[in-house]
């Protein structure tokens, strides 16, 4: 299956995207070894071989709105060489940088690419994806399958295997080389499953008429939301900013939330809050939305025929997207506790199990066109206070083998994850991932606010300190 209509869910992103109110998102990563741009160059033709939803775009059928191949990938078209002179710093990207990647935008309906690497120095390469055809997890998988391809092309004992199977021969200029070409290449697998069919009928209630389901209690004697600090507002500009915890740092994080039963995201989460709290009107609430993926949804049991041979493969990765968000409602806070953490984890994971998530967006569904922008569902939070104080992704922990080719190891060392903010989303965002080398934090906000990152930073380590 190399073409496919999008579901509901995937026309959201779609929507979101085409009224320009989301740019990207972009996962860095590090890499043990020299990458050549011949040897990034078969990397990414057997990527996209493989995975060739990054070399789809999303195009107007009658309708509905289907993926489908581009006629050309080239690699001047998706890959760019910036300077690592001016955007690495101790072998760290610089929020510079984070800022300068953010304004990479994707045209859909067009013959294009929806997705860029972005190449710093010989050993830095970044991911940069539109949402519609990934979710965050995607940066994860793309780095996973890369350093693993990169390792595969560099072995010369694969080269008559990759002429074979892949058409990958020497070349003389990659930059005026097509890593697909629709006319010849077949792809090798079909596209990713929309997350729809896996979950529950979208009109079901997700709080099964639960009345107390977490996000919906307000705190006691709260009952006025924060409005934030600026209203929804194209002009606006985001800043990053960069935290990093070093491994015994994030040893000292990990220790501490396993002490108490609590996921990392839980714990940022409710640190956050607390160190934001002096910003907002005391007499209100606030809410901090989780981005939960939805892939634990998708099993062999749940899956129509045409999805089933995904699950033969334990290797093959799920890309696409399939990510919501529910808000936890919190008072405001003068001090850290436990078990607000504990409260924060129980709500996170009764959301990730909920197989009615997608309730929560029925509302678009609803009134969406399948065919046309729906820019008016977006343009209508303009002027007006954003829909949530926080929101919290977290990528989790990249645990990547070393591969072997010849006498070279190849692995990922560190990566560092980020993304744009629709104006109407929230006031902050904290983008969070791990690797054997710490913790990477990137956060994000649109009111201009000295020290706040340095407090946050502070107050991560010194609460992981704090007894029950």
């Amino acid at each position: 299956m190399t073409s496919r209509a999008l579901s509901q869910f995937e026309n959201f992103y779609r929507c979101r995207t085409a009224s320009d109110f989301y740019k990207n998102f972009q996962v860095t990563a590090s890499y043990s070894q020299d990458i050549t741009f011949e040897l990034l160059y078969k990397a990414l033709r057997k990527t996209v071989l493989d995975y060739h939803i990054l070399v789809c775009n999303i195009f107007r059928d009658n309708d509905c709105c289907i993926y489908r191949p581009i006629e050309h990938a080239w690699f001047k078209d998706v890959v760019i060489e910036e300077d690592e002179a001016k955007y690495l710093v101790n072998g760290i990207i610089t929020e510079d940088y984070m800022k300068m990647i953010n304004e990479i935008t994707f045209q859909l309906y067009t013959e294009t690419p929806l997705f860029r690497v972005v190449v710093l120095g010989k050993r830095h390469l970044t991911v940069v994806l539109e949402h519609t055809i990934a979710d965050g997890l995607v940066g994860n998988y793309f780095h996973e399958i890369l350093v693993e391809n990169l390792a595969f092309v560099d072995d010369p004992n694969n080269a008559q295997l990759l002429q074979n199977e892949y058409n990958i021969e020497p070349i003389e200029d990659v930059w005026q080389t097509s890593i697909f070409d629709a006319n010849k290449d077949e792809p090798k697998n079909s596209l990713p499953p929309p997350i729809d069919p896996f979950m529950a009928p979208a009109h079901l209630d997700y709080t099964y008429g639960d009345s107390e389901y977490f996000d919906k209690v307000l705190p006691e004697g709260f009952s006025k939301k924060w409005e934030g600090i600026l209203v929804a507002s194209r002009e606006a500009r985001l800043s990053f900013k960069f935290i990093h915890f070093d491994p015994q740092q994030t040893k000292l994080i990990l220790a501490a939330c396993k002490k108490n039963g609590v996921t990392v995201t839980s714990y940022l989460t409710i640190t956050l809050a607390v160190t934001l709290s002096p910003l907002t009107d005391q007499t209100c609430y606030t809410t901090h939305k989780v981005a939960t993926a939805l892939r634990r949804h998708i099993t062999l049991e749940n899956s129509l025929p045409i999805y089933k041979p995904f699950f033969k493969d334990p290797t093959y990765k799920i890309l696409g997207s399939s990510a919501i968000g529910y808000a936890i409602n919190l008072p405001s806070l003068d001090s850290f506790s436990w078990e607000l953490v504990k409260q924060a984890n129980k709500s996170i994971a009764l959301g990730a199990s909920n197989r009615r998530g997608l309730n929560t967006s029925y509302g678009f569904f609803q009134t969406a066109s399948m065919v046309e922008d729906n820019r008016s569902f977006f343009e209508s939070g303009l002027g007006k206070p954003k829909a949530d104080t926080v929101k919290v992704s977290n990528l989790g922990l990249v645990k990547t083998p070393e591969y072997l080719s010849g006498d070279k190891s190849w692995s990922i060392r560190d990566l560092y994850f980020s993304q744009d903010v629709s104006p109407s989303a929230a006031e902050f965002q904290l983008n969070a991932i791990s690797t054997k080398d710490g913790l990477n934090l990137v956060f994000s906000y649109f009111a201009n606010i000295e020290g706040l990152h340095t407090k946050l930073q502070k107050n991560i380590l010194e609460f992981a300190r704090y007894e029950n």
